[in-house]
């Protein structure tokens, strides 16, 4: 609500990768916000009076994302396909509601319980940029194996965290097979998840068997 204008940096033919970006606004108040590529950080909002005539230089300062790097493995040190869930936490440590810090109202999808990022991943790596904040992360495979738990930590601009995530099968299920007879991707008209991206969730999650059900 209120969004009247989103503007891309160096958009067009404009080669030089510097940021800049342009825009024609009414006359008016306004409060302009940036944020990074990857919709992670976000500038603090600037105040903006467009007047007739004139032209208006904004300077918005981005903070540099933390990085959070992941690489998972079974129990016998070999790599194994992961998801992982980083959830924000508030003061007294306990996971946030609903968006959390996610700004919706900016173009940031909707997760929902607190959850700021979710990942998949065939090889179990993850290089994850995080606003600087206080999080859970849980890294996963499925029902068979355990998870491997950070439960509160914080992170700061710029810092660089790694994390070695192992996971061990916990469920012997010879015999058996999972699956799941309920999917929707990108040819859904409802769905604009990318084909490759749902198959890299199936492996994430360890299903063994899936039906498509498109429409």
């Amino acid at each position: 609500p209120g969004v009247i204008s989103a503007m891309d940096a160096d958009a067009g033919m404009d080669l030089v990768e510097d940021g800049d970006f342009k825009a024609l606004l009414p006359v008016g108040d306004y409060q302009i916000v940036a944020k990074d590529h990857a919709g992670i950080v976000f500038s603090k909002p600037l105040p903006l009076k467009i007047e007739e005539g004139r032209d208006h230089v904004i300077l918005p300062s981005l903070p540099t994302p933390a990085r959070i790097r992941i690489n998972t493995t079974d129990g016998h040190g070999k790599r194994l396909p992961a998801k992982a869930t980083l959830v924000a936490l508030d003061a007294n440590g306990k996971p946030m509601e609903r968006d959390a810090h996610r700004r919706v109202y900016l173009g940031q999808g909707r997760l929902g319980t607190g959850v700021q990022h979710i990942a998949f991943d065939e090889h179990g790596t993850f290089d994850i940029p995080v606003a600087a904040g206080r999080y859970r992360l849980v890294v996963s495979h499925g029902t068979e194996y355990s998870i491997h738990s950070l439960d509160d930590f914080v992170v700061t601009n710029a810092q660089q965290m790694t994390v070695a995530a192992v996971l061990r099968q916990e469920l012997d299920t010879t015999g058996w097979i999972s699956g799941d007879f309920h999917l929707h991707q990108k040819p859904s008209f409802d769905s604009g998840m990318a084909l490759d991206h749902r198959v890299r969730t199936i492996v994430a999650e360890g299903v063994d068997y899936v039906a498509a059900t498109d429409h």
